[in-house]
């Protein structure tokens, strides 16, 4: 289908276009926003310090080298290689595959990161392009049709959906628990859902940052906390392989198992946006931005990072703010490379209440789950599709509801399949659907996209 025709594409249209550019300031306060909503950068590098017992100075380096590859991985999507209004963030199934390798017995961090190292040297040849074309970029054809791309959305934004209202109820050891997570939260989502919806720009643009800002006043008036950096390095100086160096062959396997499904989600919203600026992608150019994160990935597995993947509560932004400049997100890149140097700076954006984090998020994982599960129905639905479409819903959802016992009985490469939502559903969709679909259906408007 030409994207001008999509239904998906109707009645949204951005006030800033993606070639165009704001005023310096406004860049500057839309990227603070972009940062501010990128909850798992602030919690991932946190939680996988404190699970390998990391003093402080080694939690503030993860922070900064996290925000260096997100600010890295940004850069190159919107003037390098993709060119379009992308955000990078870490890629949870990276950052859960490093904690669970690196506990196994006679494995450490160092092993973990090698081996993602491995992979990730592995998926740069499968996306690296050859002439405008990569192995990745020849198969996106079918991660383009509406139908995949809208299930492998939705199916995404389902397997974030524990970093939000678990969060924002936080556990009973947490601070705020219950009630005190709940108002916040509470507040935070009504203020941002408001000024999502107003006609003013100014407002409407600044949803999600006057909504954190709240939040976390009201958060912090009720239980106040103390900024502790006195330990950490004014500096975060990037080492390679600062955690120790190893390889394990299944280990490789199982990282690459978490690193494809990171292209595949990544088509499906480069789809999306395609429709909301109502410009086919080639090709080539998919190629290209999948072959910016296999070597944003390299440089994490190096200097101690993770994956990253188009963030989808800065997505959601761009439906909220309707500023689609690829102009602001790299400004956006700049300034979390920048904020990335400066550990004691990093370690502000970490205080941030998680509740307040997830709260907000959970109203913009839905903004893009709502895209998602449009552009499924977008189309009229026969038996076929419906069959598929259904299979591959319910595999990936399925495997959520696997008991913990009967998980860790399996081998660790099919619990990887099993409890990811993206693999398991997405891999069933891209294959039955062109297989068992209209093959004229699953490919209409392709020749449109120029090679």
């Amino acid at each position: 289908m030409p994207v001008e025709n999509n239904p998906a594409a109707a009645e949204f249209e951005f006030d800033v276009g993606v070639n165009d550019k704001v005023s310096l300031m406004e860049s500057f306060f839309l990227s603070i926003q972009n940062i501010s909503v990128m909850a798992t950068m602030m919690i991932f590098p946190g939680i996988l310090g404190r699970t390998f017992h990391m003093e402080s100075t080694q939690i503030a380096y993860l922070y900064g080298i996290c925000f260096m590859i997100c600010g890295i991985a940004t850069i190159f999507q919107s003037v390098v290689f993709l060119r379009l209004p992308v955000v990078q963030g870490p890629w949870a199934p990276t950052f859960s595959a490093l904690i669970v390798l690196g506990h196994l017995p006679g494995s450490d961090l160092g092993t973990a990161f090698g081996s993602f190292f491995v992979a990730s040297l592995i998926w740069c040849v499968f996306s690296v392009p050859v002439r405008g074309v990569s192995l990745i970029g020849a198969l996106s054809k079918y991660f383009l049709d509406p139908v995949v791309s809208g299930v492998i959305i939705v199916l995404a934004m389902v397997q974030l959906a524990n970093a939000t209202v678990p969060h924002w109820l936080g556990e009973p050891t947490s601070p705020g628990f219950p009630v005190l997570n709940i108002v916040a939260g509470a507040i935070a989502v009504v203020v941002l859902m408001t000024l999502m919806t107003r006609r003013n720009v100014v407002l409407r643009r600044g949803a999600v940052l006057i909504s954190l800002l709240i939040g976390s006043v009201i958060f912090f008036t009720v239980q106040p906390a103390a900024f502790h950096a006195g330990s950490s390095p004014f500096f975060t100086v990037p080492r390679p392989f600062a955690f120790g160096f190893g390889v394990r062959p299944v280990f490789v396997v199982i990282f690459l198992m978490t690193l494809i499904p990171t292209g595949v989600q990544s088509i499906a919203m480069y789809e999306l946006i395609s429709t909301w600026i109502r410009q086919p992608l080639s090709v080539g150019r998919v190629s290209q931005g999948v072959f910016a994160m296999a070597l944003a990935a390299t440089l994490a597995s190096v200097f101690g990072s993770f994956s990253t993947v188009f963030y989808a509560t800065n997505l959601s932004l761009l439906q909220s703010t309707k500023v689609g400049s690829r102009y602001v997100t790299l400004a956006t890149g700049i300034l979390l490379v920048i904020l990335g140097c400066f550990a004691k700076v990093d370690l502000l954006f970490a205080m941030i209440p998680g509740p307040i984090i997830s709260a907000i998020s959970t109203v913009l994982f839905g903004v893009v789950f709502a895209h998602g599960a449009r552009l499924i129905f977008a189309r009229d639905f026969d038996d076929r599709k419906c069959m598929v479409v259904g299979l591959s819903l319910f595999l990936g959802l399925g495997g959520l509801f696997v008991p913990l016992e009967v998980l860790h009985r399996l081998p660790i490469l099919l619990q990887t399949v099993i409890s990811q939502p993206v693999i398991l559903g997405g891999t069933a969709i891209v294959f039955l659907y062109p297989l068992l679909c209209n093959r004229k259906q699953v490919t209409a408007g392709l020749s449109t996209r120029r090679v």
